[in-house]
């Protein structure tokens, strides 16, 4: 078991799994419920469960390494952390109004968008295989997130198909 979590390709799927499980749950919870305040609980909720997690579980991470951290990371996890709460907030909104499996998988556009950011900023590879692999990507989300009659009609709109 140790082997598998300290694979990151174990701990990638892992994470996808309970992310799935998440959305699924979410949907449930939502009826009814305004999508800020079932955010708002959620992000509470993951909060207790991973300070516990770091508190608890971590031998490397003490009270004390918060201190300790530079202000230069402090400004990015900061910033992670308010792009994530919009996330958040976007991705709820969007599942209180529409279907599980449409607003997933425009959700998992960010892959695309984190091809292109990490290339641009952090210096990651983009090769032709990863920009293919990105197209893919972009058309099995068009497929799965839009009806097949929306692609008939763009296609008779450009003239591809009558």
């Amino acid at each position: 078991l140790m082997t598998m979590l300290n694979s990151w390709v174990a701990l990638a799927l892992l994470g996808a799994v309970a992310a799935s499980l998440g959305t699924i749950f979410a949907k449930v919870g939502l009826a009814d419920i305004p999508a800020h305040v079932v955010t708002t609980i959620r992000g509470i909720v993951m909060a207790i469960v991973v300070t516990l997690f770091t508190l608890l579980i971590s031998k490397k991470v003490h009270v004390s390494s918060f201190s300790e951290l530079p202000i230069s990371a402090w400004v990015f996890i900061v910033l992670s952390a308010v792009c994530g709460a919009l996330s958040w907030l976007l991705f709820f909104q969007a599942l209180s109004i529409g279907p599980a499996q449409g607003v997933t998988v425009l959700d998992k556009t960010s892959l695309l968008f984190t091809l292109i950011l990490a290339a641009l900023f952090l210096g990651e590879s983009f090769t032709v295989k990863t920009a293919i692999g990105g197209l893919f990507v972009l058309l099995g989300t068009l497929l799965v997130a839009f009806p097949w009659a929306s692609f008939e009609s763009f296609f008779r709109s450009i003239g591809f198909i009558k």
